[in-house]
């Protein structure tokens, strides 16, 4: 009996485990794909990430308000 208490706990242990590292996986590719996306903003475009704040400040309700857009380099 003691025997299948110990496999039962292996394979949720695993299960739990698996699950982790696709979650782990999934959120650093997510990371790295949005790195991508603002170093490709700054270098191609130059914008810069003071003016990518000030947009998502804009985007979120109750966000701080801007009197003018954020300057192009």
């Amino acid at each position: 009996m003691e025997i299948i208490l110990v496999l039962g706990a292996l394979i949720v242990v695993a299960l739990v485990v698996g699950w982790l590292f696709k979650v782990v996986g999934s959120t650093l590719r997510a990371l790295l794909f949005i790195g991508f996306v603002l170093l490709v903003l700054w270098v191609v475009f130059g914008i810069g990430p003071a003016a990518i704040w000030q947009q998502i400040q804009q985007l979120i309700p109750g966000g701080a308000p801007s009197s003018s857009p954020p300057p192009i380099r």
